[in-house]
């Protein structure tokens, strides 16, 4: 269970403001995501980031293939 939180958990017990967006696919169409971390009290920073990132790709309307 540790391996699950490893890249998520550090930021949280920071303070740190954090999100994780979907930022591509994979040639077998799987999702990438891109997880952004910023300085404490920097949440508006942190969620324009993936906002901006959004606005000039199509990546948010995409969906991977039902196996």
């Amino acid at each position: 269970m540790l391996d699950f939180h490893r890249l998520t958990e550090s930021p949280t017990h920071a303070a740190l403001p954090a999100i994780s967006i979907n930022c591509g696919f994979t040639a077998a169409g799987l999702p990438v995501g891109m997880q952004i971390i910023g300085p404490q009290h920097a949440d508006a920073a942190v969620l324009a980031a993936p906002a901006a990132f959004e606005s000039i790709t199509d990546y948010t309307g995409r969906r991977p293939p039902i196996a």
